[in-house]
């Protein structure tokens, strides 16, 4: 998981509990967008 202090969502002021709730929901699909995205320019 992203690290609650370089986020962008502290920059917004978002509360702790969203912040951990918002990169929960978006680690897998960001995770997988750069996988696909690395084997493309790899390929």
């Amino acid at each position: 998981m992203v690290a609650m202090d370089c986020c962008a969502l502290n920059e917004i002021g978002y509360q702790d509990d969203l912040k951990t709730y918002l990169l929960s929901k978006l680690e897998f699909p960001a995770e997988r967008i750069r996988q696909v995205s690395t084997a493309r320019h790899n390929s």
